[in-house]
């Protein structure tokens, strides 16, 4: 019991001394907040960010309802919805955007409990789509700034963000050619791997060697990522930050990644330093602000739709799990 309750203590005590040490040193200055007047603009921007996050979750649904169909998983989008929306509820209390993934993984695992790597896998490809989508929309944002010569984007990220973007992109065309399977030296080193690795290599494969697919899930990554970019992007209209739009949609991305990292519960502590380091070099004093404000409008987002969501799921599946596993007890 004490092996399993001090990994989440120890990870809310690192979430609160991460936003402690950002207040004590002026990085999560809170008196922005409270100087705020509520005026007609202030509400149409907050209902603006609420409604872009909703959109997500709805794009987010179809794209791993899309996925799970690709191998012929038979669930229908409004069960798919449903998962989603409670996974994104309870993952508010767990470590980062895997927690989220994990409730569904688990959930889909147990409609149908022969699949898992199949399962595992769509939940990997979602999240890669996503992180893909982050680069691909940074990429754009810098190309975008070079060739307009606006100038708003700092040299220090140009270099770096279009390495990892056409690296990144290298590797998926290198594994959806088949060059990796047809190479000497790649094949000897796939056939010593385990082999539930060697499943989910093949598995994403499926995935990669369909254009049409990959087509369709990347565009609704992009589609939900620059949603969620575009609603912190609302957050500094609402706090009257500095920072040009376009820097947003070249720093966000960024600060976003580190969410995916499970560190403290919902990414809280550890998200806003990376949104503080990254805008404080832009020349925004807000970024933490901006992360908090805009990740807690996530969260009743994800409230007001995920407890709902939690009484419509089809709670039978893991009646018909427990009723299996008593049976082989017996």
């Amino acid at each position: 019991m004490v092996n399993k309750i001090l990994p989440i203590i120890l990870k809310v005590g690192l979430a609160i001394l991460l936003l402690y040490a950002l207040y004590h040193y002026g990085l999560l200055d809170l008196e922005v907040i409270y100087t705020l007047s509520f005026d007609s603009r202030t509400v149409m921007l907050m209902l603006t960010t609420l409604l872009l996050i909703l959109f997500v979750v709805i794009i987010v649904s179809v794209r791993i309802w899309y996925l799970l169909s690709l191998i012929d998983f038979k669930l229908t989008l409004l069960e798919v919805t449903k998962v989603n929306l409670s996974s994104m509820c309870l993952g508010l209390t767990l470590p980062g955007m895997v927690g989220t993934d994990a409730i569904r993984a688990t959930y889909f695992c147990l409609r149908e409990r022969d699949r898992k790597i199949d399962v595992f896998t769509a939940m990997v490809v979602d999240r890669l789509a996503g992180i893909f989508a982050l680069l691909t929309i940074s990429s754009v944002a810098v190309i975008v700034d070079r060739v307009s010569g606006l100038g708003v984007v700092k040299e220090i990220y140009m270099l770096p963000i279009l390495a990892i973007f056409l690296s990144t992109t290298f590797v998926f065309i290198f594994l959806a050619s088949g060059l990796f399977q047809s190479s000497r030296l790649f094949s000897s080193i796939y056939n010593i791997l385990p082999n539930f690795v060697q499943l989910i290599a093949s598995a994403l494969r499926t995935y990669i060697a369909s254009p049409k697919g990959v087509l369709v899930c990347l565009g609704l990554s992009m589609m939900s990522q620059a949603a969620t970019i575009t609603s912190f992007v609302v957050v500094g209209m609402i706090l009257k930050d500095n920072l040009p739009t376009l820097a947003h949609y070249v720093i966000n991305p960024m600060a976003l990644c580190f969410n995916a990292i499970p560190l403290t519960p919902g990414g809280i502590g550890f998200t806003e330093s990376a949104f503080a380091f990254l805008y404080s070099t832009a020349g925004s004093d807000n970024g933490a602000v901006i992360s908090l404000l805009g990740r807690l409008n996530q969260s009743l987002v994800y409230v007001l739709v995920g407890v709902p969501a939690l009484f419509f799921l089809d709670w039978t599946v893991l009646k018909k799990v427990e009723d299996e596993s008593r049976a082989n007890l017996e």
